[in-house]
């Protein structure tokens, strides 16, 4: 009998490509109440929450900044722009791909209206089984939560569960919570430590089913 594996893809960053729109609408944010931010700080908040991620820049920026205040402006310019939003090179031919073999759960940190938004645009939504966001968890639960909710929905044991993840943040969730995580290096010029992954890819074209299978495997 052949062994039920699963795949679950992070939004942002990995299949669409978002670092500018995030990006911008964080320096928006910041600038509104005075503040500013370096590229090397959006980098080390990849992957946190947008709450989250307002605390630790509000803590190495201003502590006179509200974290609640900064979250709700950085959404609201962010949405701006969610529209514009376009899938990373090979997303939607991979997922539709892997599709056939494996069922797909899609997760993301942020509110689901624009992740659903997207898949349908992009005609993804005969390929994903799974869609969770912020929406779906309750109070004080975390993007590890998520996964153990993805691995739940898609009913396949955490270590037969490979997460694709862009960055470092949630590729140390991924591994706490037990699942197998492909690191997506789509921020080859951060240098981002993708050292605890069980696999690293380039591209999105590398991810296969023969190397699902391999990080699996043990």
């Amino acid at each position: 009998m052949a062994v039920k594996r699963a795949i679950v893809f992070d939004f942002y960053g990995v299949l669409v490509d978002s670092w500018e729109h995030h990006a911008t609408a964080w320096r928006e944010a910041l600038a509104e109440f005075g503040g500013s931010v370096e590229d090397e700080a959006l980098v080390k908040i990849l992957g946190l929450s947008t709450m989250q991620s307002a605390e630790r820049l509000v803590e190495d920026s201003d502590p006179a900044i509200s974290p609640g205040e900064l979250a709700a402006v950085k959404d609201e310019r962010f949405r701006a722009t969610a529209s514009e939003l376009k899938p990373m090179a090979s997303a939607v031919e991979a997922v539709k791909r892997l599709s056939e073999l494996f069922p797909i759960a899609v997760v993301s940190q942020h509110e689901d209206g624009i992740v659903s938004e997207f898949i349908d645009r992009v005609g993804l939504r005969d390929n994903v089984s799974v869609v969770l966001s912020t929406a779906d968890l309750g109070e004080g639960e975390t993007f590890d939560d998520m996964l153990v909710h993805a691995a739940a929905e898609l009913t396949t044991p955490p270590e037969r569960i490979v997460l694709i993840e862009d960055s470092r943040n949630g590729v140390i969730s991924g591994k706490r919570v037990g699942l197998k995580v492909i690191a997506f290096d789509s921020h080859p010029n951060f240098n981002v430590d993708y050292s605890i992954a069980d696999a690293q890819i380039g591209s999105l074209d590398e991810l296969v089913p023969e190397l699902i299978a391999q990080v699996t495997a043990a």
